[in-house]
């Protein structure tokens, strides 16, 4: 596999993470949340990369896409809101381990 189909993953991976952080402000009805149509695309690409460049790649891109949602993350427990910072630290870690356990487990099948 070239440097180019793993920078691609990693980069396609980065962006939906952020994209999903910052949707997730803005609520679609009563239920939902943006976030919740863009943040599927992450399985996509994680099963993009197991196919076409193996399960190692897969967790590599899984593994910086759980980097740069932790940093989103951060970055939001740092922000305050009307009601105290935006992302409490105990979200910040629930959501983190939800998506590693997920998309591990996702190249895992």
């Amino acid at each position: 596999m070239t440097r180019n189909g793993l920078l691609a993953g990693i980069l396609a991976m980065a962006a939906i993470v952020v994209a999903s952080n910052i949707l997730v402000q803005f609520l679609a009805g009563d239920w939902l949340t943006w976030g919740a149509f863009t943040y599927p695309f992450a399985f996509l690409v994680t099963d993009l990369m197991n196919r076409l460049h193996g399960p190692a790649r897969a967790r590599r891109v899984v593994l910086a896409g759980f980097a740069v949602g932790l940093v989103c993350s951060l970055i939001g427990t740092q922000i305050e809101g009307a009601f105290g910072p935006l992302v409490s630290l105990r979200v910040a870690l629930g959501s983190g381990a939800a998506f590693l356990t997920a998309q591990l487990v996702d190249v895992a099948i």
